[in-house]
């Protein structure tokens, strides 16, 4: 049943895109300008800023062991006071 609803989802969004597409000439633009390398380009610069990002937390986590803990025993604590 889920996967039913994955691809009925994919499906509306191919739509909805191509209406845009067939409505706007800037949208036409945009999609046809899409290919492989330029997605392969863009999945590769997300995936350097992602590990750019945790290489900053991970640091930030190490120097601040004290305020870390902290923050975590606070948000369970929260998430505890939201499920009761």
């Amino acid at each position: 049943m889920k996967f039913r609803d994955l691809v009925l989802s994919a499906a509306a969004f191919a739509v909805l895109v191509a209406l845009l597409a067939l409505a706007d000439d800037r949208v036409r633009e945009h999609v046809s300008g899409v290919s492989a390398r330029t997605v392969s380009h863009g999945v590769s610069q997300g995936t350097t800023q992602l590990q750019s990002a945790t290489i900053s937390a991970r640091q930030l986590v190490l120097e601040k062991g004290a305020l870390t803990l902290l923050v975590v025993a606070g948000g369970v604590l929260f998430v505890c006071m939201l499920r009761t």
